[in-house]
């Protein structure tokens, strides 16, 4: 696992009439503060990315769909330097992935209709993020 990444399996408490899945608390330990709440969806097969931010932590869900994320580790003074890692999010595993800032990652969905997430640390800034196109 890349330096900083976290990928924890979600609780869920079932119920008759439905499931609560807990995203995040601010008692967990990579809860950093509340920025915004955002969803983004992406279309079967497409790609997003790469993107990096370079001050937001991002922890993502899949709540709809099943997206792949990919994350590369260009920092210098890491010890995963130039390693890759992949993660498989769906709405049938839920999962909550942190990722920290100044880590590239993109996503492609794998279903019909896939929604991701995202609880931050900070609001969205465009001068914060860097896109690599």
């Amino acid at each position: 696992m890349l330096d900083g990444v976290k990928c924890k399996t979600l609780p869920i408490i079932h119920g008759e009439k439905g499931n609560v899945i807990k995203l995040i608390k601010k008692e967990d330990p990579h809860f950093l503060g509340f920025g915004e709440a955002y969803f983004s969806t992406i279309k079967k097969y497409d790609i997003k990315g790469w993107k990096k931010h370079k001050l937001m932590t991002c922890n993502l869900v899949v709540i709809s769909g099943t997206v792949e994320f990919v994350i590369h580790d260009s920092r210098k003074v890491s010890k995963t330097y130039g390693c890759y890692d992949k993660f498989l999010l769906s709405e049938n595993q839920f999962k909550r992935l942190t990722i920290p800032p100044r880590l590239w990652f993109g996503f492609k969905g794998m279903d019909e209709k896939n929604i991701i997430l995202n609880i931050s640390d900070i609001g969205h800034e465009k001068s914060e993020v860097i896109e690599h196109r």
